[in-house]
């Protein structure tokens, strides 16, 4: 059984936990890490929530440049496509569409409207929210029973709550909850729900960063590459990895040129030599033995100035 299976024209994922609160779902699986012996195939072949941010950003086409349609690219463009996005994906056999809170800019900061869907539901349910980061020192802040809040961009009125936990996991990944660089992004993706006191509080969260036209970056070069193929007016795509997605071959490449003669989808890597992981080094060798020179690529130590694209094809 696969985490991600298309039926039809749906998407149908099993994401872990489903729509159901830790605690519930804790109860529903005996308490157990659903990785360990004894887990169902469904519990088996789940995906996390990055995985889900990564599959509806995929079919949103979020991950594409192209240099005449995304000369622009807003917020509220970003929005849409997303809740389109929505509709062809199936969560556990329910509609994402209609489980998924995407902030808008005519709710004027409030979630008020977003606070009413959360009092409708079941006390073990819980609903996505997708939503970018008020990128700003103040934007997590720490309350007196030891939880933080987060704010995200459209709901500035209303704060989401994390336990201290769910904060420390999120400062990991975001250690000062500011971007790369100044036209950076940090996104987020959790599964919400309403406490007894009326506060907005996340039952779990995962997120990534992007540059400015919302192309998900694994790190500052990164971003610099998608940022230069955006001035050069390249057609460029970033790769995420999704369950077990074979159309990239066995490794998931850092950029995709979409113009390049006598290629569909040129391969771009970005090598940061990371000192610190022994195991980059052979990771670096399997990708280079497997592309056999047939890439573009970035050895950032050896290379202070990034090396030109590869050509466009003749117009």
């Amino acid at each position: 059984m696969r985490a991600v299976q298309r039926e039809g024209g749906l998407l149908d994922v099993n994401v872990k936990g489903g729509l159901t609160k830790k605690k519930t779902y804790a109860r529903e699986t005996g308490g157990m890490d659903v990785r360990r012996r004894g887990e169902t195939m469904a519990q088996r072949a789940s995906i996390e929530l990055l995985t889900l941010l990564n599959l509806v950003w995929t079919e949103a086409k979020l991950i594409e440049l192209e240099p005449i349609r995304d000369l622009l690219r807003r917020y509220g463009d970003v929005r849409d496509r997303l809740l389109k996005a929505a509709r062809s994906i199936t969560v556990s056999k329910e509609a994402l569409e209609q489980n998924l809170w995407v902030p808008s800019y005519n709710q004027g900061g409030r979630g008020t409207e977003l606070i009413c869907r959360l009092k409708a539901l079941p006390k073990h349910r819980v609903i996505f929210i997708v939503g970018e980061v008020f990128a700003k020192q103040e934007s997590l802040s720490p309350r007196g029973d030891g939880a933080f809040e987060i704010k995200l961009i459209q709901m500035l009125n209303t704060p989401i709550v994390l336990s201290n936990q769910l904060a420390e996991e999120f400062l990991n990944s975001f250690p000062t909850l500011k971007c790369f660089r100044p036209n950076g992004r940090i996104w987020i993706i959790g599964k919400i729900y309403l406490a007894e006191g009326g506060s907005i509080h996340f039952d779990s969260i995962s997120g990534f960063r992007t540059q400015l036209k919302y192309i998900p970056i694994d790190s500052v070069n990164e971003g610099l590459v998608f940022d230069k193929a955006d001035s050069e007016r390249r057609h460029v795509r970033k790769p995420l990895k999704i369950d077990q997605n074979p159309e990239n071959g066995p490794f998931t490449p850092d950029i995709q040129f979409l113009d390049c003669e006598d290629y569909e989808r040129y391969p771009g890597e970005v090598y940061q030599g990371r000192k610190d992981d022994p195991g980059y080094v052979p990771h670096v060798q399997e990708k280079e033995a497997y592309y056999l020179g047939n890439r573009w690529a970035w050895f950032v130590e050896k290379e202070p100035v990034m090396p030109e694209f590869p050509p466009r094809r003749a117009q």
